[in-house]
């Protein structure tokens, strides 16, 4: 959490070297964006989901939160991964 607020200081330090109409106009377009990467099927954070939710995924774990599925959970779109006892 330490990160996110150092994050926000940063950037609102940096904010604070413009006048206020663009400082606001800078926020609201951020925020725009920030929606737009999240909610639309063709935004980054979307292709970044069904990148990592391939069978042959690189790891990856700083750019994804990870959580371990139970043993019977199928992954999203996707089949129940077998092991081979062999």
């Amino acid at each position: 959490q330490a990160y996110l607020v150092a994050t926000s200081v940063i950037v609102a330090w940096q904010l604070s070297y413009f006048n206020k109409y663009m400082a606001w106009a800078l926020l609201i377009m951020l925020a725009l964006y920030d929606l737009c990467a999240v909610l639309t099927p063709c935004g980054p954070l979307k292709a970044l989901v069904k990148l990592m939710s391939k069978d042959d995924a690189p790891s990856m774990p700083g750019l994804l939160y990870e959580a371990r599925l139970p043993e019977n959970a199928t992954r999203p779109g996707g089949q129940r991964k077998r092991e081979n006892n062999s």
